[in-house]
């Protein structure tokens, strides 16, 4: 199972580089791909003892808060936030690379990440936020750790009528 997720980002990041595609069409291709591997993507991520396919799903994630539409930022939030939990050295890693896409999910999570539809919504994105914030809490300080624990100390989980 894990050896075909890998083969499948590798796949979409070996078409990305020789081909000039639009950026819409990255997106959409990196998204398809989210969307159809959702659980082993979250597999993965909470996988302690692998780290083989981890690193190309944090530059998934990473390409599509990048050329996020928003929609797809509110859609992949939880995703980034899992990995800052599980395995937070990939993701900090990568926003210390991508100053802009950190401030734009750092913004977003203060803004509308935490907003849930349901109860059961809030009470799971209550319980992520504050396992994100031990987790970042935990790393070592840096200015993109602090960044983002700032973030998540200033945001609130919401319910939307």
């Amino acid at each position: 199972m894990k050896l075909n997720l890998l083969a499948q980002i590798l796949l979409i990041f070996g078409c990305h580089a020789p081909l000039a595609h639009s950026e819409k069409s990255i997106l959409e291709t990196t998204h398809s791909w989210y969307t159809s591997n959702y659980e082993k993507i979250h597999s993965e991520i909470k996988d302690k003892k692998s780290m083989h396919a981890s690193a190309p799903i944090v530059n998934s994630l990473g390409l599509m808060i990048e050329l996020n539409d928003g929609a797809i930022l509110a859609e992949i939030s939880g995703s980034v936030s899992t990995v800052l939990v599980e395995k937070p050295a990939l993701m900090l890693s990568w926003f210390d690379n991508h100053p802009k896409s950190l401030e734009v999910w750092a913004s977003f999570v203060e803004t509308g990440f935490l907003s849930a539809e349901t109860a059961n919504e809030a009470v799971e994105l209550k319980k992520l936020r504050q396992d994100t914030i031990i987790s970042l809490r935990r790393v070592d300080a840096t200015t993109t750790s602090a960044r983002l624990l700032k973030a998540f100390e200033n945001s609130d989980v919401r319910l939307i009528d």
